[in-house]
């Protein structure tokens, strides 16, 4: 059984640990994959776990953050290419402070 199967049995048990384990490997895998959606909506469950302690809570938002920024990324570069494919356009990636060139 996958996990995504197993999430389905836990859902709604009132189990939150496990849930919480099975969004963080999932949004991982996800992520990982490239499937920026799907690890948002993962990462974006574990949001709420008011049992977790405050350095986790904060650990969840910042990858949740950190995927959210990586799609509106992608989103951006591909609208650019799809609308001006003969520009050239310099990115600044503000997290390794290195410049790209999209053509």
């Amino acid at each position: 059984m996958t996990r995504r199967q197993v999430l389905g049995v836990y859902r709604g048990r009132e189990w939150a640990f496990i849930e919480e384990h099975l969004h963080d490997v999932l949004g991982k895998q996800s992520r990982d994959a490239g499937d920026l959606d799907a690890a948002i909506g993962h990462f974006a469950a574990m949001l709420p776990c008011r049992h977790s302690p405050e350095n986790w809570q904060a650990f969840y938002l910042r990858q949740f953050l950190e995927v959210v920024q990586q799609a509106a990324g992608q989103r951006v570069r591909r609208r650019l290419m799809r609308h001006s494919p003969t520009c050239h356009l310099r990115v600044i990636c503000t997290s390794a402070v290195s410049e790209h060139c999209i053509h």
